[in-house]
C-alpha cells in the first residue's frame, strides 16, 4: 500500500503508474493466507475473493515480469504469455477447476515456478538487450528481490509437498 501510494502521489498519473499501484495492492491482498482461504471457504466473501487472488497474481506476473521499469513489452512476444495468463485468470472466476488450489500440488508448483522462470527470462532478456543504465540498476535491484522471495517461497512449498509425502499436515 505504501509503494502504491508514492507511486500515486509521486507519479504523473501515467497509465503504467495506474496499472503498477493495482497490481502492487492486489497482488499484497492475493498473496496473503488470509484471502487464498476466503476464496476457499463457503461466505459470501468467496466469490470476491476467489476473483482477486488471481487477479492479484496476473497483475503483479504481467507489471513485474513484462513491464517493468519502463511500461514496454519486452520481448514483444511476451504479451502472448501475459493474454494466456490473463484468459487463464477470467476462468479461474468463473471455473473452480482452473484454480490451482484444485490440482495435484506439484502441478500447481511447476505452473508457479515456470512463471516466474518466465519473469527471470523476459528481465534478463531485457537486461542484456534494451535497458539504459539507470534501467539495469533498477533491473538488478528488482531481480535480487524477486530472487529472495521465489527462493523463499519455492522452500516453503518443497516443505509442505515433502511433509504431505510423510502423511503429515504442512502447517
Amino acid at each position: 500500500l505504501a509503494v502504491s501510494f508514492i507511486l500515486i502521489s509521486r507519479g504523473r498519473g501515467t497509465p503504467l503508474t495506474s496499472f503498477a499501484s493495482i497490481a502492487l495492492v492486489t497482488f499484497g491482498a492475493a498473496a496473503t493466507s488470509s484471502m487464498q482461504l476466503l476464496a476457499l471457504e463457503p461466505s459470501s466473501w468467496r466469490g470476491l475473493a476467489a476473483a482477486l487472488v488471481p487477479t492479484g497474481f496476473a497483475a503483479a506476473f504481467t507489471f513485474l515480469g513484462f513491464l517493468y521499469p519502463d511500461g514496454q513489452w519486452v520481448p514483444r512476444r511476451s504479451r502472448i504469455l501475459a493474454g494466456i495468463v490473463w484468459v487463464w485468470t477470467v476462468a479461474q472466476w468463473f471455473w473452480p477447476a482452473a484454480r490451482p488450489v484444485s490440482w495435484a500440488p506439484a502441478v500447481a508448483l511447476l505452473v508457479y515456478l515456470l512463471m516466474i522462470v518466465a519473469m527471470f527470462g523476459s528481465q534478463v532478456y531485457r537486461y542484456r538487450r534494451v535497458a539504459t543504465p539507470a534501467q539495469r540498476e533498477q533491473i538488478k535491484w528488482f531481480v535480487v528481490a524477486l530472487a529472495s522471495v521465489v527462493a523463499g517461497y519455492a522452500i516453503s512449498q518443497v516443505a509442505a509437498l515433502y511433509l504431505n509425502g510423510l502423511g503429515q499436515d504442512p502447517t
